[in-house]
């Protein structure tokens, strides 16, 4: 049974091949890829931030857990 997350950007843009974070104290840690976002009911590439998106994830995610974006930062 497929779950569909809703969440509002707070603190950056995403954008479809993202690894992304679903933390909570029940749910634990879910590592999800995005491979589709919506946005006003349409399928988009991206989303800016500020703006709420709709994504499936496999596993069962909770009201009040967090999503975090995860960046890769090449050392100098």
């Amino acid at each position: 049974k497929p779950a569909v997350v809703h969440v509002k950007l707070e603190a950056a843009d995403i954008k479809l091949g993202d690894k992304l974070y679903i933390m909570g104290r029940t749910t634990g840690t879910v590592e999800k890829e995005l491979t589709s976002l919506v946005m006003d009911e349409q399928f988009v590439e991206e989303a800016p931030k500020g703006s709420e998106v709709t994504f499936r994830c496999g596993e069962i995610v909770r009201p009040n857990d967090k999503v975090f974006k995860i960046e890769f930062v090449a050392e100098s």
